[in-house]
Parts: structure tokens; sequence; C-alpha cells
């Protein structure tokens, strides 16, 4: 099968079908809104299981405004993310991120399964378990030389470390759930939430 890949600077395709997102420090409305169109223009012609790294941990500063623009960007990608998406694992080596990722998902609660790595080796090789759970093969793994694009990424907390997220936003998932950034055999995820289902203490 050949495997799309996406043209936007901030994405590594040579992993494909597990795209590499590597966030800027900072950035403006514009190229983040450009980026979010780079993925829509592509997932319109993709119909394969994918698996995404998104890696955030160089990213500084992310406005109000920003934030919601990715979340609006994510409520228009649910029906490709119900079709194709296996699992996102996210690089959330700071509480600043951590802060957002949780703000973005009390706007937008995502359908895909999801956990968080304090570091991208971890996430990339629960991508290929997801993906190879899904029937993709020929995926390359921590043993088999896997690229990893550099992030530049600082000082990351140590393995096991807790990441606490309150549960509005996050499905199935008991009040102040703790998710497990790097614990062994991977995070704590949050499962997909089924089409039509309520979120819970919704008000």
């Amino acid at each position: 099968m050949g495997y799309l890949p996406i043209k936007h600077a901030w994405v590594d395709s040579s992993l494909a079908p597990l795209y590499q997102v590597i966030f800027p420090a900072r950035t403006s409305d514009e190229k983040l809104v450009s980026y979010c169109r780079a993925i829509e223009s592509w997932s319109a012609h993709v119909s394969y299981p994918v698996g995404w790294l998104m890696d955030l941990s160089r990213v500084e500063a992310v406005s109000a405004q920003q934030r919601a623009i990715f979340a609006k960007y994510m409520k228009g990608m649910d029906a490709f993310d119900r079709r194709c998406n296996r699992g996102s694992a996210l690089v959330l080596p700071s509480a600043l991120m951590r802060g957002v990722t949780t703000a973005i998902f009390w706007l937008y609660s995502p359908s895909f399964m999801h956990r968080t790595f304090a570091e991208p080796r971890e996430g990339l090789v629960w991508l290929r378990e997801v993906l190879s759970a899904a029937g993709v093969e020929h995926l390359p793994g921590a043993s088999d030389g896997m690229r990893i694009r550099p992030s530049d990424a600082g000082s990351v907390p140590p393995s096991g470390m807790a990441v606490s997220l309150p549960a509005r936003g996050l499905e199935n998932a008991a009040p102040r759930e703790t998710l497990r950034a790097s614990a062994p055999n991977g995070a704590s995820s949050v499962p997909p939430r089924e089409p039509g289902s309520a979120r819970p203490n919704q008000r």
C-alpha cells in the first residue's frame, strides 16, 4: 500500500502510516491554520489506518485563540479520526502543555484513543503496537533502528511521572483521573467515545 506524505514543514512522513508532528516553540495563528488545512487536505485522500506522534515538547506559548483554532480543527476531523485514526501519542513533558491539552480537550472530546508520554521513542513504540493490532505490517520498532525526528526537547520528567487531568472532556474517566506518562507498557489510555454517547457530567 502506498502511504501519502503530508506536505507541511512540521510533519515527518518518513514512518507513514505513522506520522510525526513537531510543533514549534511559538507560531502565529496564520501558520497554525495553514497546518490544519494541510492535514484536512491530505485526509480527504486517505482511507488507511494511521497513528500520530504529536510532539509538543518544544512549545513555549499557546494563545487562547490558537487553542480555539485547534479545537475547531479537531471537531472538523472527527469523521476522519473515527475512520482512520488508531491512536495519538502526545509527548507532553511540560506542565504548560499538559494544561493546554486539557483546555483543548474541554472544548473537544476526541473520539480516538490517546496516551501521554514523556519522550517520543516511547510514544512511537506504543503507536507501532496500535497499528500492528489494526493490521498494518512492516512497521519499524525501537529495536529496528526506528528513526525519530529530533525535537530539541529540554529536560523531561522522570519515567512514570503522574499527569493529572480533570475528568471533564475525557470519556469514561473518573474525576481527576491520573494518566501515567512513560509508565511500563505505555501510559493509561482514554478509550474512544462511542458515536452518539453523551459526555459524563457535562452541564
